[in-house]
């Protein structure tokens, strides 16, 4: 077999295997196509059928069978221009489709659509000349430059195209490269061969040749595409776990802090509403009000306002980071103790991490310092009281100590007290540490991470 296509026999079997190759990739992409009905892939199997067409016109005399020389005999030169062009636009057009440009790069979209009006006119207009009468040799020397423009302008549309692709387009580029230099070189060749210059091959041979390689070029990019998706796919679908998780935790949360807003609600509200309620019968039971009573109501009153807004505080969702965490614990202190005789300093660190804190967790911590504030207050008998705020690594501590007579067995609301401390810090997994070391030390130190919002389960 001649290996420079250039006998009947060879180019018989070279047009075989080309027509082969390229209608078992017609087969492949109908096959993907009825699995994802992508649109730009029809617009590639027309590509491929027009380079059947175009092929079984120009070398129609060495098949056993006529097909458009039935028609005219001059088909050859009316399907030798025109058919290539049809090729071109079509190819355009699924490299459009397929590479999503309209969304990506409208820009240069939209450039290439000019350009493939462009072609399908020329497309068009060719045979229109042969049929008015225009001479071939105008009508090549026509077409000689028109392609000449078509490839300067493919040309500069791939580099600058290539300059910002992904891997994955890059692929399309080299298809549309290995296009344009078959379609060069095969126009140079017919150039060289009708002006009596030899060539040591057919002028078709580079043309087919490219089209096969921009055929493993694609099937090779939709392979890398179909890799692409699938682990796009798992990646969605990993995020909608995670989503999912986020979700059903936040509804935990969500139940729990319904919970703890119950029981704070009963505990604040109810015990305050209790207290003035039993005052109003002892005043109602006495006949008269006193001073003492009056600021007995006054008292429970403004400690039941207290209690609201620490639990709107722990609520409201700016509040929710560290820092506002940190200054608003360092500004109840010293509100806390505005109006006693306890001498206040607080320490905080200079710098604060800018992480969020769920709602439940700032609600617990309040509720701890409120006790601690508390307990000194009325067990201490000191005057002298200081808090320091760290962040130590991963962890939050915090450092509560008075100058009183430290903490003895002195009666169930102080052991009620520091059960409910305790409590609270197990359940941010936290530590308490309780000491009496020229009057009581508390040490609180829990993990950032229970304090932090979590995306996942």
């Amino acid at each position: 077999m001649d290996p420079m296509f250039y006998s009947p026999e060879s180019k018989l079997f070279g047009i075989t295997i080309f027509v082969s190759i390229v209608g078992f990739q017609i087969l492949y992409i109908i096959l993907q196509w009825i699995h994802i009905r992508r649109v730009d892939y029809l617009y590639y199997i027309a590509y491929m059928v027009s380079m059947v067409i175009f092929c079984l016109s120009q070398f129609e005399e060495f098949l056993p069978f006529r097909l458009f020389s039935t028609i005219t005999d001059q088909s050859i030169h009316y399907t030798g221009h025109s058919l290539p062009f049809f090729s071109i636009f079509l190819y355009y057009r699924f490299s459009r489709t397929f590479l999503n440009l309209p969304q990506t790069r409208p820009k240069l979209n939209r450039w290439i659509c000019r350009l493939e009006y462009c072609i399908l006119a020329f497309g068009m207009v060719s045979p229109l000349l042969l049929l008015l009468g225009v001479s071939l040799e105008i009508e090549i020397k026509v077409f000689v430059i028109i392609c000449l423009v078509l490839m300067t302008a493919t040309t500069h549309v791939l580099i600058v195209f290539f300059r910002k692709s992904n891997p994955f387009s890059r692929f399309a580029v080299a298809g549309a490269a290995f296009l344009v230099v078959g379609s060069l070189l095969n126009i140079i060749f017919i150039l060289c061969v009708d002006n009596g210059i030899a060539i040591p091959f057919d002028p078709y041979l580079p043309l087919l040749i490219c089209v096969i390689a921009e055929l493993l070029t694609f099937t090779t990019g939709l392979s890398y595409k179909t890799r692409l998706m699938e682990y796009e796919k798992s990646e969605a679908e990993k995020t909608l776990l995670q989503e999912a998780q986020k979700k059903q935790k936040l509804e935990i949360e969500l139940l729990q802090l319904r919970t703890n807003l119950a029981r704070d609600l009963h505990d604040e509200i109810g015990s305050g509403l209790t207290k003035i309620s039993l005052l109003g019968e002892v005043i109602k039971r006495d006949g008269g009000i006193t001073d003492g009573k009056l600021e007995k109501i006054i008292s429970s009153a403004k400690e039941l306002v207290d209690g609201m807004d620490e639990m709107i505080w722990s609520l409201n969702t700016p509040n929710d980071r560290l820092d506002n965490l940190i200054y608003f614990l360092r500004r109840y202190a010293v509100e806390y103790f505005e109006h006693t005789l306890f001498k206040l300093t607080v320490e905080i660190p200079e710098h604060i991490s800018n992480i969020e804190v769920t709602s439940e967790y700032r609600r617990n911590l309040l509720m701890i310092l409120k006790e601690a504030f508390n307990n000194a207050i009325k067990h201490s008998k000191g005057n002298v009281i200081k808090i320091k705020i760290d962040l130590a690594s991963d962890h939050l501590k915090i450092s509560i100590r008075d100058n009183g007579v430290g903490i003895n067995d002195v009666g169930s609301s102080l052991r009620n007290g520091l059960k409910n401390m305790r409590s609270r810090m197990k359940y941010m997994n936290g530590t308490i540490n309780i000491t009496n070391s020229n009057g009581t030390h508390i040490e609180l130190n829990m993990p950032l991470s229970v304090l932090q919002y979590h995306p996942q389960g």
